[in-house]
Order: C-alpha cells, then structure tokens, then sequence
C-alpha cells in the first residue's frame, strides 16, 4: 500500500547459481516465497557472464562494449556515465531507491570516500571489502559500519534483515519503492 498505481518493485541478484540449484531440493523456500507469488522468467540471456559485467549491464541496459565493464578488474572505475543508471531513472520516474548487498566490483576505489553513495541511490547499505561473511564493514548511507563474529553478524542475516526492514518501512511511505538486494 504504497497509494499509488506504480508497484514496489525488488530485484534479487544472486552470483554464480546455475538454473539446475534453483530446485525444490535445494531452495524450497526461495521457490515457494518467491516463485509462486512474484514475478518469474522462463527465458533469459546474459549478455557477458562475470559479475561484474552483468551487474553493470543490469543497471545501464547496455552490453559491456557500450558501458566500458569488460571484467571484474578494474570494475567500477570502468564504468561510463556513471549518472546513467537505473536508481538515478527509477528516481525520475518517483521512486525511492535502495541497495543492499553487493555492488559493483572495485567500487570503492573510485569514490574518494570508498564508503560514498554510488550515483542514484536513496539507501545505501553495500558491502566493503574484505568481502567476507565475519568481521567485514558495511557501507550504511555513506557511514562506514563495523560486523563482527556474532551469529547476528553474518552477512546474509544482516543484509536480508535490512532489506526486510526497508520494505516494512516502506508501507507507511508515499513513494514507490526499488529495491535492489
């Protein structure tokens, strides 16, 4: 209840998963939560599969010889029009936007903070280096936040919960959400 026409909209990135683990078997609850009551794909093509690469063409719409991101390294620093992105035209079109996870490789060697905000995002809320799931730092809105060894601090808890926390305030927002986890 967002009281507009336009839908929130969430957009689950996941690295090196190949069709065949998306199974009852092995992700009951992904296939039950989010295939039966979101929106699913039968056909797609990655057009430069590496990380990086794909990210990069998810948020321009581009092939990497358009957008300059050929490889993992050097990354985001590669990365041409660096306003022309997907947040910053969701943000156009009223829609309050948020990361959470992952982003781009080697992003943080271009901003001179690397715990800046990348271009088009309301929310920021992205992994810093080292990746790791303990004792790794968290870019929250350009602060950097420190995770430790608890059980609370594993990665995967933590950015979902944020995610989840991102969505519930949304309810009470007159903004349409985009949310990319």
């Amino acid at each position: 209840g967002n009281g507009t026409t336009k839908p929130n909209v969430v957009v689950i990135v996941t690295d090196d998963q190949t069709l065949e683990s998306m199974n009852q078997e092995t992700m009951p609850n992904t296939l039950k939560l989010l295939g039966e009551e979101g929106t699913t794909f039968t056909n797609a093509v990655v057009t430069t599969p590496l990380c990086c690469p794909s990210r990069a063409s998810l948020i321009t719409g581009q092939y990497s010889h358009n957008h300059g991101i050929l490889l993992n390294n050097p990354g985001y620093p590669a990365l041409e029009s660096k306003r022309n992105v997907l947040p910053s035209w969701m943000q156009r079109a009223g829609y309050r936007t948020a990361h959470v996870g992952k982003f781009l490789n080697n992003y943080e060697d271009w901003p001179e903070d690397p715990a800046d905000v990348a271009p088009g995002w309301d929310e920021w809320r992205t992994l810093l280096k080292p990746f790791q799931y303990y004792d790794y730092g968290i870019s929250i809105n350009g602060t950097r936040e420190e995770f430790g060894d608890s059980d609370k601090d594993y990665l995967t808890t933590v950015l979902t919960d944020s995610a989840v926390e991102l969505i519930r305030e949304q309810a009470d927002r007159p903004k349409p959400l985009f949310l990319q986890l």
